[in-house]
């Protein structure tokens, strides 16, 4: 049976939101559409395995403007269309026939639609007031919080109410309050691209009119060079993972089953919406790539390892052999040329980085799925690697844009009860055995290596003992410098084996192993015998959040381990 291709869905998104005025002027509106068409198209060009989808909720004026861009078939971007209310109450607001027909039209284009929960009884919220605008204003930090770039059409006024323009630029570039207020980490700020909009209440904007002006976050302090190297690091980045996957060969489709199957077991595919089947589907590719790369970075780590060992090795022979042949000079020369060119495509293809980066992804993913599958509405993106906010960012960025809902489907046949069966089994129960076997099979690389260095050092300081006996007894050099290289081969041997172990870190990796054993063994215990299924559910949200602080713990140790050259 062929394995099924990776859906290209599964790619992490460029989202866009967008926010501005409803009251634009007609003869703006080429100007204003040639403006918001350039940001498409650059963002295009510059990450072509990015897909591009826009977050608007198509109220008059500037929504509209943008969606009908976006869908444009040159720019082809997904339309996801986030709802402020129950769409029926939501199409009051529009006044004309012809307005509403031009918000059905857009609509019809959209990849998905979706409708934020109310905030007050239906009769406070149909009627203007308080609360009506409570729900706007939480459609715009919706947007804020899911978008990566925020196309403002704007005329640069202070913020005149709740969930106005103003407003959500600001949230934009100095980032949406966190949910919990006992966080302590700074909100995360995103980009704004302003289109300098003239409106009917103020046709003449203190800006040139349609300049594209780039907003950043604070945190840069108006550095705007260095801002727009950052993002364009991080969305290079994700396009990076996107190329990846784009385009996977028969071995990575069976990899990305493989990896599905870790986590799914034992789940039909009617059990999975579509949604559930996109979350699985993204943990398999990220997954894959990071087995992938892990394999690749043993195999580098090995390779440079030896290759440095006989550099040294020929460069002994060379320096105690009598007749100093240039050949052994030679040949150490050529394995040292072998350990820097292979040295130097780590660094060109990023394989350690790699490595760590897509590990992070998935884990990230793991848990997100787990969350869905339970009803734990989260987001894995706000308790995760934040204190890499300067590396790691892409991940953040990428989990954020993951969370668009896909198109609505069939419920999927499944009660709370097997959900929370499904998560114990396939993520605690399973994670708590890998914990385990992974602790003790690291532990015993750890003693292997504590040996091997041992071993090597004691026949060192034996063979020294030896030749310094043999030297006493005035045996001649032409005798002794065999024994003078093995000294030299074991020293060299037992210092690139310590170093080896050190950049593998096995007694850390034992450690960290131990205690995510010792931590789902616990879960496992009281999610088993929780009192009622929101009872196990808030045990699972606890275990996610600190699943992902101790993976961005992993991911800290191992930034601190780059792949070096190895020295004896």
């Amino acid at each position: 049976m062929n394995p099924r291709e990776p859906h290209a869905d599964a790619r992490i998104p460029l989202v866009f939101g967008v926010t501005g005025h409803r009251d634009l002027r007609d003869e703006d509106r080429p100007a204003l559409e040639n403006a918001v068409r350039a940001i498409f198209t650059e963002f295009k060009s510059r990450y072509p395995s990015t897909p591009q989808v826009l977050l608007s909720p198509l109220a008059e004026g500037a929504d509209r403007l943008v969606a009908a861009v976006a869908l444009e078939p040159d720019i082809s971007a997904r339309l996801a269309v986030p709802l402020p209310m129950s769409r029926a109450l939501y199409e009051t607001d529009f006044e004309t026939t012809d307005s509403l027909r031009g918000f059905e039209k857009l609509l019809a284009g959209a990849h998905c639609v979706f409708e934020l929960p109310h905030l007050a009884p239906v009769d406070q919220i149909s009627a203007p007031g308080d609360a009506r605008n409570a729900q706007y204003a939480a459609l715009g930090e919706f947007i804020v919080r899911h978008c990566q770039i925020l196309i403002a059409l704007w005329d640069g006024a202070g913020a005149q109410g709740e969930g106005g323009t103003a407003e959500i630029v600001n949230l934009q570039t100095q980032g949406a309050p966190a949910h919990d207020r006992r966080v302590l980490e700074p909100p995360e700020g995103f980009p704004v691209r302003w289109i300098v909009t003239p409106r009917l209440s103020n046709p003449t904007p203190a800006r040139t009119p349609f300049a594209a002006v780039p907003l950043y976050p604070g945190a840069f302090a108006g550095d705007d060079k260095k801002a727009a190297k950052y993002y364009a690091r991080i969305f290079g980045r994700i396009d990076q993972f996107n190329r990846r996957i784009a385009h996977p060969d028969s071995a990575f489709a069976r990899d990305v089953e493989k990896s599905e199957s870790w986590v799914a077991s034992g789940i039909s595919d009617d059990e999975l919406s579509a949604r559930d089947r996109a979350a699985l589907e993204r943990y398999g590719m990220a997954d894959a790539l990071a087995i992938r790369c892990q394999n690749k970075v043993r195999r580098m780590q090995y390779a440079l390892h030896w290759a440095v060992f006989l550099g040294f090795a020929f460069f002994v022979f060379y320096a105690h052999a009598p007749a100093h042949d240039w050949q052994w000079l030679a040949g150490s020369g050529a394995a040292l040329f072998v350990a820097i060119v292979l040295l130097l495509a780590n660094r060109r293809y990023r394989l350690d980085t790699n490595h760590q980066d897509f590990r992070a992804v998935a884990e990230g993913l793991r848990v997100a799925f787990f969350w869905r599958l339970t009803g734990i509405s989260d987001s894995v993106a706000d308790h995760y690697l934040g204190k890499q906010r300067s590396e790691l960012d892409w991940i953040r960025s990428g989990l954020r844009g993951w969370q668009i809902p896909s198109p609505a489907a069939a419920a999927a046949q499944r009660t709370p009860e097997r959900e929370l069966q499904i998560a114990l089994r396939n993520w605690v129960v399973d994670q708590r055995d890998y914990f385990k076997r992974s602790a003790k099979r690291e532990e015993g690389r750890a003693v292997v290596a504590h040996l091997a260095v041992r071993t090597l050092m004691f026949a060192a300081v034996f063979a020294g003992v030896v030749l310094f006996a043999l030297a006493l007894r005035g045996v001649s050099p032409e005798i002794l410098f065999p024994l003078v290289i093995v000294v030299d081969l074991l020293l060299a041997a037992a210092a690139l084996w310590h170093n080896c172990a050190q950049y593998m870190a096995y007694e850390q990796h034992a450690k960290q192993y131990s205690r995510m054993h010792a931590v789902f063994a616990n879960a496992a215990t009281i999610i088993g015998n929780a009192a009622d299924s929101r009872d196990a559910c808030e045990w699972l949200h606890e275990l996610g959040k600190q699943a992902l602080a101790e993976n961005g713990d992993w991911v800290l140790l191992h930034r601190e381990r780059p792949l070096e050259l190895p020295h004896p």
